[in-house]
């Protein structure tokens, strides 16, 4: 989506051209460069909460992810049944 350029701030009088009135414009203008760069350093500092934030979901979403894979199979502890069978010791039962 393009957005449309910032237009200048509009005067409700229309300025004389005298020498006060090229400083009072000077000092508006000063006053507007002032508040865009403010505004500039606001939105860098947000882009990077937002970035720092998306970092952090991508994270929970793999923690996540790797739990429901084992809450979907409780028997899967990812080793081969060869591995899983020298873990245990066998046991006879006699009726």
């Amino acid at each position: 989506m393009k957005r449309r350029p910032i237009q200048p701030k509009l005067r409700s009088m229309p300025s004389r051209k005298s020498l006060s009135a090229v400083y009072m414009q000077m000092h508006q203008l000063a006053n507007e460069k002032e508040r865009l760069q403010q505004e500039m350093a606001m939105l860098s500092d947000r882009q990077q909460q937002i970035s720092a934030r998306l970092r952090e979901i991508e994270r929970d979403l793999a923690s996540m992810e790797a739990q429901a894979e084992n809450i979907d199979n409780p028997f899967h502890t990812g080793d081969s049944p060869i591995e899983l069978s020298s873990k245990f010791q066998a046991m006879t039962i006699d009726y």
